[in-house]
């Protein structure tokens, strides 16, 4: 169990995303005009703590992420993983997260290895979205795809909540006929500052 939880703790900070808001009960679509910026979305402060829960086939959990310390602008979270906001957005050791502008559409992509590159969009902005009956305002949603050998893909859906940080996560293996097989759901249960 512990090494899914890595694994899954790999995925809240940054692997790839998946297919369109089955994971919201409702979304609203976004009216906001005021410009967004990545450190909306991701409050890096030392002693903030998020509470997840986490499943997968078989197995679920719960997964405490706090923020124990900074050096030099660089945030270091009780994994051991780090996340810094530069000018172009969020970024942990490999690749961003989060990146400018905050506009449906933004895209970008990360080598992660040899033949492995993860492609990045922003879907939605919306002004309201749901994630196990609790809604959020002013939420922020990225999807990203590894492809697989083969026809397949590795997707995962990021959903951020403004002044809160993620608040789920959902992982999917998506086959070359459209088919999605869920991997692993991580939903916000708590936070605190």
């Amino acid at each position: 169990m512990k090494f899914i939880l890595c694994h899954l703790l790999l995925l809240i900070l940054g692997c790839t995303s998946s297919s369109q808001y089955e994971h919201n009960e409702i979304s609203t679509p976004s009216k906001n005009v005021k410009p967004l910026s990545p450190k909306d979305f991701m409050p890096l402060k030392i002693g903030y703590s998020l509470k997840y829960h986490v499943s997968y086939p078989g197995q679920e959990g719960i997964h405490i992420i706090t923020i124990v310390k900074e050096k030099d602008g660089t945030f270091i979270d009780s994994t051991e993983n780090t996340f810094t906001i530069d000018s172009q957005g969020l970024h942990d050791q490999q690749r961003y997260l989060i990146k400018n502008p905050l506009t449906v559409g933004t895209k970008w992509y990360s080598v992660s290895g040899p033949s492995s590159v993860e492609h990045f969009s922003i879907i939605d902005i919306p002004d309201r979205c749901m994630v196990k009956s609790k809604a959020f305002d002013e939420c922020l949603i990225i999807e990203g795809e590894v492809k697989l050998f083969g026809q397949g893909k590795f997707k995962t859906l990021w959903t951020y909540a403004k002044n809160i940080g993620i608040v789920e996560i959902i992982t999917y293996l998506e086959s070359g006929e459209g088919k999605k097989l869920k991997q692993s759901v991580l939903s916000l249960e708590s936070y605190a500052f």
